[in-house]
């Protein structure tokens, strides 16, 4: 038998290790993730549940493979602290305050840790891969590019939320094709992957993410840095000049602002942005903290508080709230619930994101799951540094831009939510088991693992019961939000039995703070058509439901709200009506001061009262908060016109006027 060349012995040790089958296998299902990813931007339930259930089933695939070939792996402390971060989330989760969505939301994060645990169980071909992404890139860099010319606001991508999640996703692309650069041989090759480059840094430039700019100088001079100790100088070079001339590039496009983002510190800093417009230092330190509202600013200086400024409020809101933040944190999913309570006056975000990933992490996951993500970054600084001098070039430059690429994007997330974008962490995850892989000093080897220790029947009882648990949370939660929103429209239509229906199948899938609230409006409904006892039956029912609602979400406006129309639902002959409804609007005010209904519910009460100026204050009190586009706010600037007209308020009444004509018009009401 005639003997086979040592290049193919390794090859198919390589093949058995990375699970056995066909060897293209394992580059699918990642390639297929990573595209996964991408199209699957939504933050919706629906695109949560099919990129999990995607990354569910790839695991459960790639750990069969490494089951069959009777693959060992020797443990790495990126492995051990990927483990130790997927579990501390569980735990979060089953810890935190807020019951009803944390799950679900575990599933937002837990990619990072699913994507590195496919790579390990099932290597892909990383040439392959890294091709994958040098195309995606440059796709979504010309869509970058493109999309102002059909909508508005350059830098923005069809495919992803916002301009930053962009610019974090290029960041690391643009270091994942540095290596396919750097081996590149041929002049159509080197073409190829050089056009990859130009067009992802160029992407990062045309965002104008002055977050997304520093990351990218910092990371790319480290990885120049690297590449000049190694003795790879031409290759450094040769992409110093492609990034510069996408710098440039992107530059000219922008009209000179991708300069203009790189340099503007005063942009950057909300303290020299509005110090010229406030002569005052007293009303400069109120600013700082938030009471803007309380003093007239010139128009420029609001304007640049909505942009510039934006993330300092928010931080400075977050630092009121660290000091009540749990050791294990309100759980992961919980800082949009969490945070308006504590969030400043002048901050009109949507509140949902800290902007900074390390400060959203500790709040939601409290101490124990900021720690295991700095001791991770530690190991993959470890793993680097631990890689042998003598190791090949290729090793090195492999293990040069997964460093940096994870660096870049690490650097990025500590002004922006990068962390919490699905797309993003899949990718993470794969770099780091490129970068454990690469840094390896002994390969793995053949033999019983550990979990051959388990006959196989036990095995596949194991890990199929695991795919079914997570499953199921995925499937039921979507289920769950389809059902709600079927009985909320039902509510609002006016069909209380459809609604019943749908809304109770909705809580057989999943508990839920919302859906109680909803079964509360639906007895308020039953209250108010009713008297007597049937009436004081309904709004029984409305406090249980209300209660269970706290035990499941203790920091949501909508239950003391719901209270508040309970009272309202009372006899008015009762003399502590009206107390009841100011308490129960204070507590509301007090989890959410932007709750706008609240507020058109205690106007309407105070009018029927006969207290006009009354109401008019509880209105006015609120314009200083961001409306939503709702037609409930159309509501609430009609009554507030109203009001300003009894008191002949001109001026009031015209400027109450283009509020309606705003609001209408966002909400396609009229061109």
């Amino acid at each position: 038998m005639p003997r086979r060349p040592a290049g193919k012995l390794a090859a198919g040790a390589v093949r058995v290790a990375g699970g056995g089958g066909h060897p293209h296998t394992a580059t699918l299902i990642a390639g297929g993730l990573l595209l996964l990813g991408v199209l699957l931007q939504g933050f919706e339930p629906w695109s949560l549940a099919a990129l999990g259930l995607g990354l569910i089933f790839a695991v459960a695939i790639a750990a069969a493979r490494a089951y069959r070939a009777a693959q060992r792996f020797e443990p790495r402390p990126v492995d051990g602290l990927i483990a130790a971060l997927a579990a501390w989330f569980m735990c979060a989760a089953w810890l935190g305050a807020i019951a009803d969505n944390a799950a679900v939301a575990t599933f937002q994060q837990l990619p990072l840790v699913l994507a590195y645990a496919i790579a390990r169980l099932a290597p892909p071909d990383w040439r392959r891969l890294e091709a994958l992404v040098a195309v995606v890139a440059a796709a979504l860099a010309v869509l970058a590019f493109l999309e102002p010319l059909f909508a508005a606001g350059a830098g923005q991508s069809v495919t992803f939320v916002q301009r930053n999640s962009l610019a974090g996703y290029l960041l690391m692309a643009a270091f994942v094709i540095l290596p396919g650069l750097a081996r590149s041989a041929g002049r159509a090759h080197r073409w190829a992957w050089g056009t990859a480059l130009f067009l992802a840094a160029f992407g990062v430039f045309f965002t104008t993410s002055r977050a997304a700019l520093a990351a990218f100088v910092v990371a790319f001079a480290g990885y120049l840095l690297g590449s000049g100790r190694a003795g790879r100088q031409r290759g450094g070079l040769l992409a110093l000049a492609i990034v510069l001339w996408a710098f440039l590039a992107a530059d000219l496009a922008l009209k000179g602002d991708a300069v203009d983002a790189l340099g503007a510190l005063r942009a950057a800093s909300p303290e020299l942005a509005l110090r010229d417009d406030i002569d005052d230092q007293a009303k400069y330190f109120d600013l700082l903290h938030g009471r803007a509202a309380e003093f007239e600013l010139s128009t420029a200086a609001r304007e640049r508080l909505a942009s510039a400024n934006e993330r300092f409020l928010i931080w400075n809101g977050v630092l009121r709230l660290l000091p009540h933040v749990p050791w294990h944190g309100f759980g992961p999913g919980s800082f949009g619930r969490v945070f308006p309570r504590w969030s400043l006056p002048a901050d009109r975000s949507d509140r949902l994101y800290a902007h900074s990933d390390l400060l959203q992490i500790y709040v939601e996951l409290g101490w124990p799951g900021l720690g295991f993500v700095v001791l991770l970054g530690l190991a993959v600084c470890g793993a680097r540094i631990g890689l042998p001098r003598h190791a090949g070039a290729q090793r090195r430059e492999g293990a040069d831009a997964a460093l940096w690429s994870v660096a870049a994007v690490a650097m990025h997330a500590v002004f922006d939510f990068d962390f919490y974008v699905p797309a993003t962490l899949i990718l993470v995850g794969f770099v780091l088991a490129r970068l454990v892989d690469v840094t390896a000093v002994a390969p793995a080897r053949r033999g019983p693992p550990p979990a051959r220790l388990m006959r196989p029947a036990v095995a596949a009882f194991v890990g199929g019961s695991l795919v079914v648990m997570a499953t199921w949370t995925l499937v039921a939660a979507l289920a769950m939000t389809v059902f709600y929103e079927r009985g909320v429209a039902a509510l609002v239509a006016g069909d209380t039995r459809r609604a019943e229906a749908a809304l109770t199948t909705a809580a057989r899938f999943q508990p839920s703070a919302a859906i109680e609230v909803a079964r509360a409006h639906l007895f308020l409904a039953a209250a108010e058509a009713s008297d007597g006892a049937a009436r004081r039956a309904a709004l029984a029912e409305v406090e249980r439901h209300l209660a269970s609602a706290d035990a499941l979400d203790p920091y949501s406006a909508a239950i003391p709200y719901a209270r508040m129309l309970r009272a309202l639902a009372r006899d008015a002959a009762d003399p502590l009506r009206a107390a009841e409804i100011e308490r129960h609007f204070a507590a509301t005010m007090r989890r959410d001061r932007r709750f706008f209904p609240a507020r058109l519910a205690l106007a309407r009460f105070l009018v029927a009262q006969g207290r006009p100026r009354a109401a008019r204050g509880v209105l006015e009190a609120g314009l200083a908060a961001a409306f939503p586009r709702h037609v409930q706010a159309l509501d609430y600037l009609g009554l507030l016109r109203e009001l300003r007209a009894r008191d002949q308020d001109e001026t009031g009444v015209a400027a109450a006027e283009r509020d309606l004509r705003r609001m209408r018009s966002a909400l396609g009401m009229e061109t």
